[in-house]
């Protein structure tokens, strides 16, 4: 009995020790037969992606937000572990493939504060480009309350499983 009791102890103290998931060594997603694997993307600009809806704005790092990021008093933030707490709380977060499969993918994330804003981060997959850019970036065309990324790299080809 004392060793499940320490073993209970033991999770305890590992999980109230995770104040903020960043999560670049296991930035994985599996969709449609093929396996995602972000952290070069994460690695290559950890600080983040800067988006800006006027006052508000801050940074998004692939995989911060793949896995979104707990911050001390349990809120969780749009922006992963973001420098400006100007934007509410994650709602909610969608993983989707691009088609054809293995192409690329794109991340989604919806506000839930009074705001509503939606940031995507659309991945594309340049097998020979194994340093990741930023394509375009801004504020939707047709949704002023969408900000969206679009970058390239080799780190966004998904690998057939």
């Amino acid at each position: 009995m004392s060793v499940l009791k320490s073993l209970i102890v033991l999770i305890a103290l590992v999980i109230s020790s995770i104040q903020c998931q960043t999560s670049i060594s296991n930035c994985t997603f599996i969709a449609d037969g093929y396996q995602y694997d972000f952290s070069s993307i994460g690695s290559y600009n950890p600080n983040g992606y800067f988006w800006n809806f006027g006052y508000d704005q801050g940074f998004i790092n692939v995989c911060q937000t793949a896995y979104s990021c707990v911050s001390e008093d349990g809120a969780t933030g749009m922006a992963g572990c973001k420098y400006f707490e100007s934007l509410g709380q994650v709602q909610s977060g969608e993983f989707s493939s691009i088609s054809p499969a293995g192409t690329g993918a794109i991340l989604t994330y919806y506000d839930n504060s009074y705001m509503n804003y939606i940031v995507r981060i659309k991945l594309l997959c340049a097998k020979n480009k194994r340093i990741p850019s930023i394509i375009s970036s801004g504020i939707s065309a047709t949704n002023s309350r969408q900000y969206e990324f679009t970058i390239s790299g080799k780190g966004a080809c998904g690998y057939q499983m």
